[in-house]
């Protein structure tokens, strides 16, 4: 009949699935909660080593920060936990391509980045420390955490798995069951 008809953009989709570090690392998952480019943010953090074992969690509310600098704050604080309990080999998954490109090298951060930009490089000083990037639902159990540090703007540590929040943990037995999150795109 000649009538055009618009075509729908085709929605594609992947499984997200958190995976386990290898023997001998610690994966370190953070993720930020802010509120708007300058608002009130929080973050937190999992460190889980082989066979998906949980070492610690924290969050921690860092009052009106932007997503990069919360973001840049809580991988120091995550990486101070891990050196302080004694985890020299490291993986830190971010679900900031630019902050991981910071990091890496990739990319020039603004002069106000800088100071924690070297702030995390003198952490990361003669350990094995690696920054990868994951898809935000491959980071459910510290997105749960960052909302608390968001909401409650304290700081907590937590060693022992039953001192989670209970939605985290399960959150926690969900990534050690290799259940994925699907992540929708176009």
């Amino acid at each position: 009949m000649g009538i055009p008809v618009p075509t729908q953009p085709r929605c594609s989709s992947q499984v997200v699935i958190w995976r386990k570090p290898l023997s001998g690392w610690v994966k370190l998952n953070i993720d930020v909660l802010a509120r708007g480019n300058l608002g009130a943010a929080g973050g937190g953090g999992v460190g889980r080593g082989e066979r998906s074992k949980f070492l610690f969690g924290f969050h921690t509310g860092y009052g009106v920060a932007s997503n990069t600098r919360a973001e840049l704050w809580t991988i120091h604080d995550g990486l101070q936990h891990c050196l302080h309990l004694g985890y020299p080999n490291i993986l830190v998954e971010i679900n900031s391509l630019l902050v991981v490109n910071f990091l890496s090298g990739d990319a020039v951060p603004g002069w106000k980045w800088k100071v924690w930009i070297d702030r995390i490089n003198n952490l990361s000083k003669c350990r094995n420390v690696n920054f990868v990037h994951t898809f935000r639902e491959g980071n459910r159990p510290v997105n749960a955490l960052a909302k608390l540090g968001n909401e409650c703007q304290r700081s907590s540590l937590f060693l022992d798995h039953f001192d989670l929040p209970l939605m985290v943990r399960g959150l926690l037995f969900l990534d050690r069951l290799a259940l994925g999150s699907v992540r929708r795109g176009t």
